[in-house]
């Protein structure tokens, strides 16, 4: 509309948040399949999350991360936010246990009791691989550490 005066982007993301009581404020519209939100400015998508943390903490590069002390993806409270690196938001992850890491990775052929029993076995590697139908390399980096170092 022509003269109409545009609405400030501060109020425009706010009426998306729903603030609750655990003190999340959780988006209300579009988010994306792992429930971190959209919101577009300038007829650009940015994550919901980093757009609060731009309007209310401060500037912040592209190489960092916005990272969830809530592990709330919706959740865009910027006392809720706090800036890491890439590194910083994975280890939070695995520490928090929220990685796809052992038993929790889709592909993973071994539960963590067998991996425990490889690691203690004795014999030879090739033997341990045919009686666990994996792989002599998989074992060789089961008994290092190189695999399954989280155990």
């Amino acid at each position: 509309m022509a003269g109409r005066k545009a609405m400030p982007v501060e109020q425009r993301f706010m009426e998306k948040v729903k603030k609750t009581d655990s003190g999340c404020w959780e988006w209300q519209a579009f988010c994306l399949p792992r429930g971190y939100g959209l919101f577009s400015i300038g007829g650009s998508n940015s994550l919901a999350h980093r757009v609060s943390f731009q309007l209310f903490v401060g500037a912040l590069d592209a190489a960092s991360d916005v990272m969830h002390s809530c592990d709330n993806p919706r959740c865009v409270n910027p006392n809720h936010l706090s800036l890491g690196s890439r590194t910083d938001n994975m280890q939070d992850a695995r520490d928090k246990g929220r990685s796809a890491i052992g038993e929790k990775h889709g592909r993973s052929k071994l539960t963590a009791a067998q991996v425990l029993e490889i690691r203690n076995a004795a014999g030879q590697q090739r033997d341990i691989a045919k009686a666990y139908a994996v792989s002599q390399t998989t074992v060789s980096d089961i008994k290092v550490r190189r695999k399954w170092a989280h155990l």
